[in-house]
């Protein structure tokens, strides 16, 4: 009987440990909530030459919804107390006024053509919105994979995770039609987002 409510207390702690809940004081989205965010604004493509695959890519956009559901995400899983919690949204609140971001997680077999952080890359990542084309910088994400996972739960760490930012305001962009394209010689992929989020 020792042993077995000692086994039930080792699995209800390692289940407190790994389901986070985030403080009580802040009033977070749930973690099923997240991630259906993240998965309602991830868009997936591959491109094969017969039986080989030359590219996989997952792409999710960064709009509001998701800037936002990742402040609950993170302070869920580091604890945060109001205090951290209102400076982190302060910051995500300027980024999102000033920039928009695309995080991009990338596969490719061949390792020298996954290099979209290089100055002479194979790639070029644009956004069309507002009729106009954006050119994208992308910096290759430097946290340890299961900090990635945490944002994005697809990730895995056969891929390599970028963060991509474009000179236009996210907010400005907020419910209009957004082209996500990365092209070079290995291929050609485009993503739309936006344009029918609401009847997902």
């Amino acid at each position: 009987m020792r042993i077995f409510l000692l086994a039930f207390a080792i699995i209800m702690h390692l289940g407190c440990v790994t389901s986070p809940t985030g403080p009580s004081e802040l009033n977070l989205i749930s973690a099923n909530e997240y991630e259906a965010t993240i998965d309602k604004w991830t868009r997936h493509e591959s491109i094969y030459s017969g039986l080989y695959n030359l590219l996989e890519v997952y792409v999710t956009y960064n709009s509001g919804k998701v800037l936002f559901s990742q402040l609950d995400q993170n302070a869920r899983m580091y604890q945060w107390d109001k205090s951290k919690y209102l400076e982190n949204k302060a910051a995500t609140e300027k980024n999102y006024n000033r920039e928009t971001e695309v995080f991009v997680s990338l596969y490719t077999p061949e390792r020298k053509n996954n290099d979209l952080q290089k100055n002479k890359t194979l790639w070029k990542v644009f956004l069309d919105a507002n009729g106009r084309r954006y050119e994208g910088v992308a910096t290759k994400v430097k946290s340890v994979p299961g900090e990635v996972q945490g944002l994005y739960p697809y990730y895995n760490r056969f891929f390599v995770p970028y963060s991509v930012k474009f000179p236009v305001s996210a907010l400005s962009l907020e419910g209009k039609k957004v082209r996500f394209t990365m092209t070079g010689p290995v291929g050609s992929i485009s993503m739309n987002f936006l344009e029918s989020e609401e009847s997902k």
